[in-house]
């Protein structure tokens, strides 16, 4: 027999009776993609792109990226280590957390 539940003096069945889940925060997304150490305006940036359906590199991926920028000539970090950009095409280290970007040397380095 299949259980039941009564909601307002009827029985309705439990495969009808609608359970709520918790509200997903950006901070539960930013934790399971791996971005939670990044600044909180970064990380609702890279949320909104990802449920977008636009496609994010790995932590792992950008990690490599970063390590391969901070060996270029072009790679012009501010002394904190939480500034950076190239000064070849302009961008910020926030371009190497896209999929969709590559290197802007003429023999792409990643």
């Amino acid at each position: 027999m299949s259980k039941s539940k009564k909601v307002t003096g009827k029985y309705i069945p439990s495969s009808s009776v609608h359970t709520h889940k918790p509200k997903t925060t950006h901070e539960d997304i930013a934790k399971s993609l791996g971005y939670n150490a990044l600044p909180k305006n970064l990380k609702k940036s890279l949320i909104a792109l990802y449920k977008s359906g636009k496609p994010i590199v790995t932590p792992h991926i950008w990690e490599s990226r970063v390590s391969i920028c901070r060996g270029c000539s072009y790679w012009e970090e501010h002394s904190s280590g939480t500034i950076a950009r190239c000064t070849k095409c302009g961008c910020s280290s926030g371009k190497l957390l896209l999929q969709t970007s590559k290197c802007p040397l003429k023999l792409p380095r990643w």
